[in-house]
């Protein structure tokens, strides 16, 4: 005999009406009793008047799927007979744990800007009690990646870097993944905020505009009189973007000179 129940059915509410051989006990004369020998856990009773088999303790999917419950009914003759039937109670999963994130819902991690394409940043990891496919987890990143820097693999949480950082643009990136089991009626989730770190680098080259200067300087120039001005820019930051300005060659009679940090020839 099966019978069926949910895990969070409250006490009392299942029950399985015994009959033996097809006869429903009741109509017969003798009175009979019945009993349950083995397999109940502990989780079930049964009126020994009716054979109702009820729950008499919380049922836990996670823990026990199956009850084989061995019953006896025995009559009321002077020389009692008895027989018995195994019932099988199917316990039925329901999903009522939402994934957890480990150790918890906040990641923090520091890249340089430099980090090749490919490379795992960071792992995220969560849990969750259920059993079966309500306790399966996929992870997707749900906000922050605007930029799409970001990939991350659905069933182990590696984040991986695909597109360049740039500390210019975004010295920090705050991402939220969203862990969701695997229930396919109602799916529970989860959500962790990973926040990353970009350091700079020094991977831009100074740039002057215009390259090349032509300035006519009169034979009459005073010493101290500005011949040119150079505009150039770093698109770093900090001390990675700051200038300083030398005369590399052309310059071997010495009648130019440059202030340290100027862009003022003299």
């Amino acid at each position: 005999m099966r019978g069926g129940c949910l895990e969070d059915n409250i006490l009392q509410e299942a029950y399985y009406e015994l009959k033996f051989l097809g006869i429903n006990v009741t109509c017969l004369c003798l009175q009979v009793t019945y009993s349950i020998l083995s397999g109940d856990g502990g989780a079930f009773t049964v009126n020994s008047s009716t054979g109702t088999i009820t729950t008499s303790a919380s049922l836990d999917y996670e823990t026990t799927q199956e009850y084989k419950v061995t019953v006896q009914a025995t009559d009321a003759g002077s020389l009692p007979l008895a027989t018995t039937a195994i019932v099988i109670i199917i316990i039925t999963g329901v999903n009522e744990h939402s994934p957890q994130f480990t150790p918890s819902n906040t990641y923090n991690v520091t890249v340089a800007e430099s980090l090749a394409l490919g490379h795992d940043v960071i792992t995220v990891s969560a849990s969750d009690a259920d059993a079966g496919s309500q306790g399966e987890i996929t992870y997707a990143i749900t906000a922050g990646d605007t930029y799409g820097n970001f990939v991350i693999d659905k069933h182990t949480g590696v984040i991986e870097l695909v597109s360049g950082l740039d500390y210019e643009t975004s010295p920090q990136i705050t991402l939220t993944v969203t862990a969701t089991d695997g229930d396919l009626g109602s799916p529970l989730g989860a959500q962790a905020t990973v926040t990353v770190f970009v350091v700079d680098v020094n991977d831009n080259y100074p740039n002057c505009l215009p390259s090349l200067l032509t300035p006519a300087v009169l034979e009459s120039a005073a010493v101290g009189d500005v011949v040119a001005t150079l505009n150039c820019s770093d698109q770093d930051s900090g001390s990675d973007g700051q200038l300083s300005y030398t005369i590399s060659s052309g310059n071997s009679d010495g009648k130019i000179i440059m202030t340290s940090r100027e862009t003022d020839f003299v």
